[in-house]
């Protein structure tokens, strides 16, 4: 079953010290005011923050669902993919959104997940 934006906000919200606010009047998400998820206005795609480095490796793993981020100017935003969240494999979407998490979270935040997944 595809992952919704209901899904995405739910997960990002239940990753420790999580908060949710606007980026450019879009739903989005912070840990350490570090932003790590953005729901497209439509719902129907999130920008999710990457690790410039793992980036062309993800998008290679699922094209279809994964695309470059790009600027309204049309530039590469390197840390950034975008997410087609009705393609996408639910189980990627959660990894990657963790996976940006934990770039910005506190190590009490990442202890706090980790008992809760172990």
């Amino acid at each position: 079953m595809p992952m919704t934006a209901a899904d995405v906000e739910a997960f990002a919200l239940s990753l420790p010290e999580t908060v949710k606010g606007d980026h450019g009047h879009r739903p989005a998400f912070r840990v350490s005011k570090h932003l790590f998820a953005v729901i497209e206005t439509d719902g129907d795609e999130a920008l999710l923050y990457v690790d410039p480095h793992e980036r062309e490796t993800l998008l290679s793993e699922a094209p279809d669902a994964l695309r470059e981020a790009r600027s309204g100017s049309g530039r590469l935003v390197e840390s950034w993919i975008v997410v087609d969240l009705a393609a996408a494999d639910p189980d990627l979407v959660r990894e990657v959104l963790e996976d940006g998490w934990r770039r910005f979270a506190t190590k009490r935040a990442i202890a706090a997940r980790d008992r809760v997944t172990d």
